[in-house]
C-alpha cells in the first residue's frame, strides 16, 4: 500500500521534527 508507506514516512519526519515539543507537552496535560 503506497499510501500507507507515505504516511509512515511522513509520520517519521514529523516525529523527528516535533518529537521534543510533543514529549514536553504530554506530561503537562
Amino acid at each position: 500500500n503506497p499510501y500507507h508507506e507515505s504516511v509512515e514516512e511522513l509520520r517519521d519526519r514529523v516525529k523527528g521534527v516535533s518529537a521534543k515539543p510533543f514529549i514536553e507537552t504530554v506530561p503537562s496535560i
